[in-house]
């Protein structure tokens, strides 16, 4: 698994919503929400990511992401890979992920997913 973060700004004067993702580098991807409750880091599936008009939201760690899954190859640092994001009024946009080192590897971070 992986996870991709981002900062999406809503330059429209409507509201919009990020309501998904796809990349060839995973099987699928997944919107999550992540929370610390009672010191034990948890994950949840979530329907989509409102972004008001004027507004920037920011996708980052222990906090809403991209949930990468089922990758078909490891993520390595210095390499790239497109991610499609799905939006419900601005429809789809492709952004270029750059891979950075995980700060915690993976497998060691307290996390439960539900």
């Amino acid at each position: 698994m992986g996870a991709a973060y981002m900062t999406i700004t809503n330059t429209g004067k409507a509201p919009d919503e990020l309501v998904g993702a796809s990349s060839p580098t995973a099987a699928h991807a997944d919107l999550h929400s992540t929370a610390i409750v009672e010191s034990l880091i948890t994950m949840r599936n979530i329907a989509g990511v409102p972004v008001a008009p004027g507004a920037t939201v920011r996708l980052e760690p222990v906090g809403l992401h991209v949930m990468l899954i089922d990758l078909h190859a490891p993520l390595q640092p210095g390499t790239a890979f497109p991610l499609t994001l799905k939006f419900r009024r601005a429809g789809t946009i492709t952004v270029n992920v750059r891979v950075e080192k995980a700060a915690v590897p993976f497998g060691k971070q307290p996390a439960a997913h539900h």
